[in-house]
């Protein structure tokens, strides 16, 4: 069972407060409310928040 959309969004605003959520046919894509760069996109938060996380350099995405 998934969370319902809206508590996601929520969950994520949370978690990552410099970026703003856009929708863009159906894809969704984490914007740094800096206006820098880069921009992560993908088809759910959670692939997103990975990518950010990555970013940062919090985690791996090598699981051996």
């Amino acid at each position: 069972m998934s969370a319902p959309p809206e508590l996601a969004a929520r969950l994520f605003t949370g978690l990552f407060t410099g970026y703003d959520l856009i929708t863009v046919d159906g894809a969704t894509i984490a914007v740094p409310k800096d206006g820098s760069i880069p921009v992560f996109t993908g088809t759910t938060l959670s692939e997103i928040a990975l990518q950010i996380a990555s970013y940062r350099g919090g985690v791996s995405r090598d699981r051996t």
